[in-house]
C-alpha cells in the first residue's frame, strides 16, 4: 500500500511537471520565433568564428552569396537588411561559399595567394592548417573548412540552448505562479488523500499522450491539485515561501523538457502496474 501511495504521488507530481513544460516549451518556441533567435545565434556565431564583430567583413559577404542566403539581393550591408537569413547553414555550403568569397580577394590563382591576402592573421593561420591538413590527406579545402565550421557550430548550439532553457525557466516559473502549479502542495495533497492520487494515477495510465488542454483541465478539477481556490485563505509568510520554493521546482522541472517527463511517467506506470499487459508488449513489439 505504502509503495502503490508513493507511485500515485509521483504519477501526479510528474504530470503537473508535463503540464507545464507542454505550455512553457510552446510559448519558448513562439518567442524564440518572435526574436528570431536561431537566425541571430547563428549570425553571431558565424560572426566569431569569422572575427567579424561588426558585420563589415567575411560575415557580410558571407551571408549575401546565394549558396548562404538564396532569398537575400547579395547586397546587404547591415545586420537589420538582411532579409529572411538562414536558421541553419548546412556545412559543405558553408565550406564552398566560404572559399568562393576568398578567392574574390585576391589576384593570385593559387591558395596559398588565396590564403596569403587574408587579413585577419587568426583566420588566416587557421585557414593555412585546414589547407595543410587537406594536402596531408588528400581531400579538398572546402571539405576542412565544412568540418571546421560544423565543430564550431556545436559550441554556438550551445549557446542557442542555453538562452532557450533561461527564456524557458521564466515562462516556467510565471506559469507556474499563474497556475498555483506547486510541487510541494500536488505532492502533500495527493500525500494526504489517497483517493485523488489513485485517480490521478488512473490519468497517467492512458496509451497515448494526453491532451494539453484536457489534462490541465483534469488536473484542476481534481481538489484544487493545481489553480487558486475560490475563497482560498492568505498563506502566511511560511506558507508564501513554500509556495514560491514549489513554483521554483516546477519551473526547474521544466528544463528536462516535456519528453523526459512523458518517458518517466511511462516507465512508472508500468512499474506501478507490475510489468507491461500484454497489449502493451504487442504494441511495444
Amino acid at each position: 500500500m505504502f509503495g502503490s501511495v508513493l507511485l500515485d504521488v509521483a504519477l501526479g507530481v510528474i504530470l503537473t511537471f508535463l503540464v507545464v513544460s507542454l505550455l512553457a516549451s510552446a510559448v519558448t518556441e513562439g518567442i524564440s520565433a518572435l526574436l528570431e533567435l536561431r537566425h541571430r545565434t547563428l549570425r553571431q556565431g558565424v560572426q566569431a568564428l569569422l572575427n567579424d564583430p561588426k558585420f563589415t567583413g567575411l560575415a557580410r559577404d558571407l551571408y549575401n552569396h546565394a549558396l548562404i542566403s538564396p532569398f537575400g539581393s547579395g547586397m546587404v550591408e547591415t545586420v537589420g537588411k538582411l532579409v529572411h537569413p538562414p536558421a541553419y547553414i548546412e556545412p559543405r555550403q558553408f565550406g564552398t561559399a566560404l572559399l568562393d568569397v576568398l578567392s574574390t580577394k585576391t589576384s593570385g590563382p593559387t591558395t596559398d595567394d588565396m590564403i596569403e591576402a587574408i587579413t585577419d592573421p587568426q583566420l588566416k593561420r587557421t585557414v593555412q592548417a585546414l589547407q595543410d591538413r587537406a594536402t596531408r590527406l588528400g581531400t579538398h579545402l572546402s571539405d576542412e573548412l565544412a568540418t571546421w565550421f560544423d565543430a564550431s557550430m556545436d559550441r554556438v548550439g550551445g549557446w542557442y540552448k542555453r538562452q532557450a532553457q533561461w527564456i524557458s525557466f521564466w515562462i516556467a516559473l510565471v506559469l507556474a505562479a499563474a497556475l498555483n502549479a506547486d510541487a510541494i502542495h500536488v505532492a502533500a495533497s495527493l500525500w494526504d488523500r489517497p483517493a485523488v492520487a489513485a485517480h490521478v494515477a488512473e490519468m497517467a495510465k492512458r496509451p497515448t499522450p494526453p491532451g494539453m488542454i484536457e489534462l490541465l483541465t483534469e488536473l484542476e478539477a481534481n481538489n484544487s491539485l493545481i489553480g487558486w481556490p475560490e475563497n482560498a485563505t492568505m498563506p502566511t509568510t511560511t506558507g508564501w515561501a513554500l509556495r514560491l520554493l514549489g513554483w521554483a521546482l516546477t519551473a526547474a522541472a521544466t528544463l528536462f523538457g516535456a519528453a523526459f517527463w512523458f518517458d518517466l511517467l511511462q516507465r512508472i506506470v508500468q512499474v506501478r502496474a507490475t510489468g507491461a499487459t500484454p497489449d502493451e508488449k504487442k504494441r511495444a513489439q
